[in-house]
């Protein structure tokens, strides 16, 4: 898809969202403030015809984590892979994201509004969950090793 169907795109979701200005920068990223309470990030891959949406659960990981909270954050970065939610990363820059991928052939406005609603559903019932699970279960106990070694 070329630049000029991604900007109508973008500003067909503008209008239906009550924004004038939604526009894809220099890095081809859309920054949104959804509800003035949830940062959303859009980001246009041109070479793979598709737009993430990010969204931030948090800056930095609970210490020390409880094994259920490294349950619930590994089995959801495997969520692309079926296709059934979105999934779950870490960048140092960036902190604990979750991340949607759409593929931007026949994506429309309407149905980018509607994901990015399923979107910021899905990521404030996770994050309410992980501060649940955090602040709940009591952390992993990891003992050193024991190693006895006979003397030859």
């Amino acid at each position: 898809m070329n630049a000029d169907y991604m900007n109508t795109l973008l500003q067909e979701l503008g209008t239906r969202m009550g924004i004038t200005s939604l526009v894809f920068d220099d890095e081809r990223l859309c920054h949104l403030v959804i509800d003035n309470t949830f940062p959303l990030t859009l980001h246009y891959d041109f070479a793979c015809a598709r737009i993430t949406l990010v969204g931030k659960l948090a800056d930095s990981l609970p210490g020390p984590a409880s094994k259920r909270w490294m349950e619930q954050v590994l089995a959801a970065a495997l969520n692309p892979i079926s296709g059934e939610a979105p999934g779950v990363g870490w960048r140092q820059d960036m902190g604990l994201i979750a991340y949607q991928q759409l593929a931007v052939p026949n994506l429309t406005a309407s149905l980018l509004e509607a994901t990015m609603a399923d979107f910021v559903a899905w990521l404030t019932t996770f994050s309410i969950q992980l501060a649940e699970t955090a602040s709940s279960v009591p952390a992993v106990s990891v003992n050193p090793m024991r190693y006895e070694y006979d003397r030859v």
